[in-house]
C-alpha cells in the first residue's frame, strides 16, 4: 500500500507543498489538485513543473481533474502525463451522456488510468458500466456523509479499486481527521491490511494528516512512528 497526500497541506503553491511533503517520512505520493483550471493555475503549474519533477524519484503523482469535466480539460493531461500514473474523476452533476464520450475517448488514446470517485448524488455505478478500462476511487468521507458503509462499498468494487481516499466527518463536513476509535474505522481495518492500492490521506493541513496517520499506526496498518 502507497500513502498519499493532497498537494496542498500548507498553504502556498504546488511546488512549496511538494517540497514539503518529499521530506516527509512515510508519504509516497501527492494528489496534485486541479479541482479548477483556468488560466492562472495553468500559467502556476507550468512555472513550477521542473521543479515539481526534481521530486518525482522520491514521490509518485496522481491528478485529481475538476469537478466539472470539459473536454478541453485534456491539457492537464498532456501537461501531467510525464509525471502522473493515474487521473481521479468525479461523475458529472448533469449530462452523463458527454462525461461518457469524453472519458471514453481519452481511455482510448491514455489507457487504463483513469479512476471514478464515488460522489454524494451523482451516477456512479452506471458510468463505470459503460467506459471500458474505467477503475475506482473510494471516498470513505462521501460514503460516511450518505449514511453507506466504507467496507460494503469496498467489497462490492475490491477488483477495481485502485485508490482510497480515507478523511473522516465531524459536525457534518467531511475532510476531517480520522479518529482511532471511530467504528467505521475498525471495521475498515482487515480490508486496509489487503489493500495494494493507494491510500491517499485526503486532508488539507499536516496537523490532521498527522492524527490520522497515528490512527491507522494505532491499528498496524502505519509501521513506522509519524516524525511531523
Amino acid at each position: 500500500m502507497y500513502l498519499s497526500v493532497p498537494s496542498y497541506v500548507i498553504p502556498g503553491t504546488y511546488l512549496e507543498n511538494v517540497r514539503l511533503i518529499s521530506s516527509l517520512n512515510l508519504v509516497h505520493s501527492v494528489e496534485l489538485l486541479f479541482y479548477l483550471f483556468d488560466p492562472d493555475t495553468e500559467e502556476l503549474f507550468l512555472k513550477e513543473k521542473e521543479g515539481i519533477e526534481l521530486h518525482n524519484t522520491k514521490l509518485g503523482f496522481s491528478v485529481h481533474m475538476p469537478d466539472r469535466l470539459l473536454a478541453e480539460h485534456e491539457k492537464i493531461i498532456k501537461l501531467t502525463w510525464e509525471l502522473a500514473s493515474r487521473y481521479i474523476l468525479h461523475p458529472p452533476d448533469g449530462d452523463s451522456e458527454q462525461f461518457i464520450k469524453i472519458v471514453s475517448g481519452w481511455t482510448e488514446n491514455y489507457g487504463k488510468c483513469f479512476l471514478l470517485e464515488n460522489i454524494n448524488g451523482r451516477a456512479f455505478q452506471s458510468i463505470l458500466g459503460r467506459i471500458e478500462g474505467l477503475r475506482v476511487c473510494m471516498d470513505t468521507g462521501h460514503l460516511l456523509m450518505e449514511g453507506k458503509s466504507p467496507v460494503t462499498f469496498f467489497s462490492r468494487f475490491e477488483e477495481s479499486t485502485l485508490e482510497i481516499h480515507l478523511h473522516g466527518v465531524k459536525d457534518g463536513k467531511d475532510h476531517n481527521p480520522v479518529k482511532q476509535d471511530e467504528e467505521w474505522l475498525k471495521s475498515m481495518i482487515p480490508l486496509l491490511k489487503r489493500f495494494k492500492g493507494t491510500l491517499n490521506i485526503e486532508l488539507f493541513s499536516l496537523k490532521h494528516i498527522r492524527e490520522t496517520l497515528q490512527s491507522l499506526r494505532y491499528h498496524g496498518i502505519v509501521e513506522e512512528a509519524v516524525d511531523f
